[in-house]
């Protein structure tokens, strides 16, 4: 049921969603423009490439780009390189503790991995200076145009695209190449959705990106909307440090914990897993039975033995979930293996009302807002019907 928002003292609803952008950002992310005559037999193959941003997928462009014998130059609106990830009090879409949610082993690019100590969840800084030993060790830093902003990009009559810049002081400028690699990424722009009543709610409405610290809800009674990989962790974070904070959910989620057996989940991806081919399972077409036939036998030759521990592991943890050997243990490591069942039973409650398996959707890639709300910090809500002052 949805639940009204009574607003009295200070309060601040704070919209979690994910940032979305525009349908053409959306339709133009990280692609190369260019057309099939610019690339015509007797011309000379080395083109003036511009890329847009640089964050990880202008940067690594970059890098391809020069790499192929282009002459690239990227254009970056910021003072610094890192794109979302970059941290700024008043620009930036990151709060100051803001960590990764897939391990620096998977997220480092294959040409350039990170350090030992770099090779889990990495804070957002810390994934930003790795980027920035990747711009030196394959000198990026000389193409890079900072604190410029692209106005326009505009397609040439015969061939290549007219690109229009404007400098932080000003200074505009304008320049012919043959391609364009679009990589200012799919979430600049924040996703405010609008509430009956709000213009009569009188405390404070901010979107995630604009969250930094704790500081900013000390004392305060917080109303969160959304539990995507943002919101989790902000959750669990003012939890600390509000008066009250409230979750709001439309519906159950699929929650994947970063680490699972005390290592990243992603270190678990295997190809085994994934590359199953599409036709397996989402295809109806009779053509495809015999393939299906086959392929499902052949996988269950290599799957049994995993299976059979994932059953046995399976039974183990249904009577870990019960409370089978928590009178067995010392009093300390007692009060552990309870909030850990504790957490299995509210994950397991929350994917229930999600309506499908994580297989089927986006898994929130971080735990912390359950332990907040199983640990009496965070008390959940339904959808938000409407906002009205407390009388």
């Amino acid at each position: 049921m949805a639940d009204p928002i009574e607003a009295a003292g200070p309060f601040i609803l704070l919209i979690a969603q994910r940032v979305n952008s525009s349908a053409h950002d959306r339709r133009d992310w990280a692609t190369v423009s260019c057309r099939r005559a610019d690339f015509k037999v007797g011309r000379p193959m080395s083109k003036r490439v511009a890329v847009i941003g640089a964050g990880p997928s202008g940067l690594t462009a970059v890098k391809e780009l020069l790499e192929e014998g282009h002459q690239p130059t990227c254009f970056e609106r910021k003072p610094g390189i890192g794109g979302v990830f970059r941290f700024d009090e008043r620009d930036g879409v990151v709060w100051d503790s803001c960590r990764l949610t897939s391990s620096g082993l998977l997220t480092a690019f294959s040409d350039f991995p990170v350090t030992h100590e770099q090779q889990e969840h990495m804070p957002a800084r810390s994934y930003v200076s790795y980027l920035q030993r990747y711009c030196d060790h394959f000198g990026l830093n000389d193409r890079i145009q900072f604190n410029t902003t692209v106005e326009s990009v505009t397609r040439d009559a015969e061939s290549g695209w007219t690109v229009r810049t404007v400098a932080s002081t000003g200074a505009r400028h304008e320049e012919h190449y043959d391609a364009v690699a679009i990589c200012s990424g799919l979430h600049q722009h924040p996703h405010l959705p609008a509430f009956p009543g709000q213009e009569r709610f009188t405390g404070t409405i901010m979107h995630g990106s604009q969250y930094r610290r704790p500081a900013q809800v000390t004392g305060k009674r917080v109303l969160v909307v959304g539990a995507g990989e943002s919101g989790g962790d902000i959750v669990e974070e003012i939890a600390h440090a509000a008066v009250e904070t409230v979750l709001s959910l439309r519906r159950g989620v699929a929650v994947l914990p970063r680490k699972i057996g005390g290592v990243p989940n992603d270190y678990y991806t295997t190809r085994l897993q994934y590359s199953t081919a599409h036709w397996v399972f989402q295809t109806k077409n009779p053509k495809d039975r015999w393939r299906r036939a086959i392929y499902v036998a052949l996988s269950w030759i290599v799957l049994l033995p995993f299976k059979l521990l994932e059953t046995l592991f399976g039974g183990l943890g249904w009577l870990i979930r019960r409370g089978v050997f928590v009178p067995f243990q010392r009093p300390e490591r007692r009060q552990k293996t309870l909030g850990r069942i504790r957490m299995g039973m509210y994950l397991r409650r929350l994917l229930d009302e999600s309506g499908g398996t994580g297989w089927e959707q986006f898994a929130t890639k971080t735990e912390n807002f359950v332990r907040a709300i199983v640990n009496g910090h965070c008390r959940r809500v339904g959808p938000i019907a409407g906002a009205s002052p407390r009388t």
